[in-house]
């Protein structure tokens, strides 16, 4: 998530340039009823050739679960950047579409979006809009300019990717910038002796690329965003990365739009990339040039089929072809590291080259002759001869999977003679790779905003005791770490476990003793972010030394920090939430989950503890889903509809009578399967002669924490037939006592067999206000649930015998399956399968 706050002054400027439109619906009479529509038209910002507008249509009609926004432009205006919805412009005329997330409107509800426009002459106001086609009126204003210079006078700019839906009007990036200038002096110079441009980004002071480069989002914008980065790099210690989805509109770039023609017709290029994932098969682009001679269609260097091409826009032709031999005479770029690729265009002769890590690719040469399998395709069209007029780097996607693409790119050059991979040999890069950022999501119904990186300055093995808060986390203020600190600092008096019935655990203030964190230099250190590991005590260091060695994300590492320094080598004892004391002599496990290796969730979302209204979207995605959606669907009951309970087709039954994924088909099982390394055991607890509680204890396996937010949990237990479900608790050691990080919890039962009075119990863990490391399973640590249901079960006792509870703890077991949320996607695609909406509190 961007956290940028405006700076102070800033909102002066805004004020400057605001203007106010309400529109009624033009009525015959002046008895007739109220206007179906009313529109209110801002212009927030407004300099020489641009402007930034914001339109709330409010609806006065009956509620729509889907709205389109029109209105024509009295001039030549052009958006180039929308949110909160999607757009299509033909010449003057505007169309918005919902975005997936706010498509209804209840009748007196309203709707918002805003977008960044440029436009000529006079900035004159609309004159009609139209909501779902019916007229909402018309008016004429007269917009004044600000009184500032727009060159050199903040101004607010969009957001970089479209915000995931807040609770109330979302607001543009926090980040004021000076309008769009043209650059005033050459990009740093990086390995490349000769070049006309080059850039290692060293000099970009902020998140938004800026000077040379633009984020840029043609056409359209949806789930995309740029941002420069200090997670990743090649040279330094910036670059630019790219944060990209499966949907056209879910693209985005940086470039340069007025520079490239200037070169001349023979333009050599290079610059590093890396993906945290392999090419797909799909057609994607990683680079694109809009070629004036070809009605500014786009050459585009990118991949198919897994490896690199060329592909022109116009008419689709690839080099090479996309034929077996074709595929064959190209290379694939391999994910997680740094890859260096070079190409040439020559215009004139309408030849293109390419090269990675110094070795030219065969199948990407277009020249003077018809190759098989290479450029037969390309050379369909003759005379070819491009005249590139800009530069884009970035991300663009054509269908194909559902999956957030992470690319970033660094030491940027462009030449009219080969630059090579380095000033001195152009061969493979021998930067060393760096720990992923977290930025995010985002796939479903959510977009969430990328969030500071929190690289160290320093290399992992520099990292002491000496080393400090800021040196660790350079954006630790960002990132709430001094909060998250300061608002639970271990003390007896926050509760701790202590007050557990049962089991004891030890205290925050016990761990803090035990392991010598100062608390006091907490007090008066993290602040100005002087605080030492060191001060931290005798676990923190290891553990940062540990997880930067794994590649952890940096930011994950900094928002764990006030648990890490008190999370030590033991197992801590499991406690739990309700009596524990008469549990079933029958259990079963601890067994591994049948789980993927190598599980590492490598976003990780905002702690938001200021509460900005779209950091808080992103915190409590899961929790505040049912606000996002207006509650349409989403019950709110302990008793589950019948329509629910007794859904034969429900996708979970047949996933586990199958063991096979619900959503993908693979197989899962047979056993207890989930998708990340853990352990779990299942028991039962007896409340009383009448209550149980169904107990499923985890153990974090791996080597690595992971968050529990939004995961997903299925099982066969005994049939409650929806008694109750609100009777449910998550109990985890490393949280200062058990009413912190409580989730809320969205959870169904479905009848898996009602002869044997068994069903399917479905829960994703929706947690709320509190950081993230209070929502986390540490390694070697435990974390469990508790589900209630009744002893009886139409007035008949069940499970008497010793033989019949194995069975029951053995089932529960057999058919259990978690599923963690991996890219700040709410799990929405299983969640929605299941048809899951039915929310109950703690």
């Amino acid at each position: 998530m961007l956290r940028r706050m405006y700076a102070r002054g800033t909102l002066l400027v805004l004020l400057i340039a605001l203007i106010s439109l309400s529109v009624a619906h033009r009525t015959a009479t002046p008895s007739a009823a109220a206007a179906s529509c009313v529109v209110s038209y801002k212009v927030i910002n407004q300099w020489a050739d641009g402007f930034i507008g914001d339109v709330t249509v409010t609806n006065n009609l009956a509620a729509t679960t889907t709205w389109q926004l029109s209105w024509t432009f009295a001039g030549n205006q052009r958006i180039v950047n929308l949110w909160n919805g999607v757009l299509t412009q033909t010449n003057a005329a505007v169309s918005v579409q919902n975005a997936a997330w706010n498509g209804s409107i209840t009748s007196g509800g309203s709707v918002n979006v805003g977008f960044q426009a440029t436009f000529s002459g006079t900035n004159s106001i609309p004159t009609s809009f139209t909501l779902n086609g019916v007229v909402c009126g018309e008016t004429n204003v007269t917009i004044t300019p600000p009184t500032s210079n727009p060159t050199n006078t903040a101004t607010a700019r969009p957001p970089t990717n479209t915000p995931m839906p807040p609770t109330g009007t979302p607001r543009p990036s926090n980040t004021p910038t000076i309008a769009p200038t043209t650059p005033t002096a050459t990009p740093n110079n990086n390995g490349c002796i000769g070049a006309i441009i080059c850039d290692d980004f060293e000099n970009q002071t902020g998140i938004d690329p800026s000077g040379f480069w633009q984020a840029l989002y043609p056409d359209c914008t949806g789930h995309g965003s740029v941002m420069v980065d200090n997670t990743y790099a090649n040279s330094g210690s910036k670059s630019i990365m790219v944060h990209g989805h499966s949907n056209f509109c879910d693209h985005a770039f940086f470039g340069n739009t007025t520079a490239i023609e200037s070169i001349g017709n023979l333009l050599y290029g290079r610059f590093y990339v890396r993906q945290d994932l392999a090419l797909p098969d799909h057609h994607i682009t990683l680079m694109a040039l809009k070629d004036r001679n070809d009605a500014d269609n786009d050459l585009r260097l990118g991949g198919q089929q897994g490896v690199l091409d060329w592909n022109r826009e116009s008419d689709d032709a690839t080099a090479p072809s996309m034929s077996s031999a074709g595929i064959a005479k190209s290379v694939t770029i391999p994910p997680r590291q740094w890859t260096c690729v070079e190409f040439k265009i020559d215009s004139a002769n309408g030849y293109l080259q390419a090269w990675v890590n110094g070795s030219e690719v065969e199948g990407m040469r277009v020249d003077g002759v018809d190759t098989p399998d290479i450029d037969q395709a390309w050379r369909t069209r003759a005379n070819w001869q491009p005249r590139l007029v800009d530069i884009r780097l970035g991300w663009e996607s054509y269908g194909g999977d559902d999956i957030t693409h992470n690319i970033w790119f660094d030491d940027v050059a462009l030449a009219t003679q080969r630059i090579g991979c380095s000033a001195s040999n152009p061969t493979t890069p021998t930067a060393t790779p760096r720990p992923t950022n977290t930025t995010t999501p985002v796939v479903g119904t959510l977009t969430p905003s990328p969030i500071p990186s929190a690289t160290p300055t320093i290399a992992p093995n520099g990292i002491t005791a000496a080393t400090t808060i800021a040196e660790l986390c350079p954006t630790y203020r960002q990132l709430y770490i001094d909060r998250d600190f300061l608002d639970y600092l271990p003390s007896d008096g926050s509760g701790g476990h202590n007050n557990m019935p049962v089991d004891g655990g030890m205290t925050d203030a016990q761990k803090a003793s035990l392991y010598g964190v100062n608390i006091s230099a907490i007090q008066s250190k993290i602040g100005n972010g002087t605080l030492t590991l060191g001060e931290l005590g005798t676990q923190a260091l290891g553990h940062v030394q540990r997880l930067v060695n794994q590649n952890f994300p940096k930011n994950a590492i900094c928002q764990l920090l006030p648990r890490l320094m008190l999370l030590g080598p033991e197992t801590e004892t499991a406690t739990f939430h309700k009596n524990s004391s008469n549990p079933w002599a029958e259990t079963a496990g601890p067994v591994n989950a049948i789980a993927p290796a190598g599980f590492m969730q490598t976003r990780w979302p905002t702690d938001a503890r200021t509460y900005v209204p779209a950091e808080k979207a992103e915190r409590d995605r899961c929790h505040d889903q049912p606000v996002h959606e207006n509650n349409l669907g989403w019950t709110f009951s302990s008793i589950v509809d019948p329509s629910i309970l007794y859904d034969p087709n429900n996708p979970v039954l047949n996933a586990i009578r199958t063991s096979t994924h619900p959503i993908s088909g693979l197989p899962m099982g047979p056993g207890f399967s989930s998708n990340a390394p853990m352990q779990a055991t299942t028991k039962l607890h007896e409340e009383n002669s009448g209550f149980w509680y169904q107990v499923i204890q985890f153990k974090n396996t791996s080597t690595i924490p992971y968050y529990l937010d939004c995961a997903m949990i299925w099982w066969v237990g005994p049939s409650g037939l929806s008694f109750d479900l609100r009777n449910g608790h998550y109990n985890n050691e490393q949280r200062p006592g058990r009413g912190y990080g409580h989730p809320q919890r969205d959870i169904i039962e479905v009848v898996y067999n009602q002869t044997q009075k068994l069903s399917v119990y479905s829960i994703r863990l929706s947690f709320h206000d509190e950081p993230y490391n209070m929502r986390t399973a540490y390694p070697n640590q435990y974390w469990s649930l508790e589900v209630g249901t009744p002893a009886f079960l139409n007035g008949q006792a069940r499970y008497t015998t010793s033989a019949e509870r194995q069975a029951l703890m053995d089932l529960m077991l057999n058919t259990l399956h978690v599923e963690l949320e991996t890219n700040l996607d709410r799990n929405i695609e299983l969640f929605d399968a299941l048809k899951m909406r039915n929310r109950v509190s703690n």
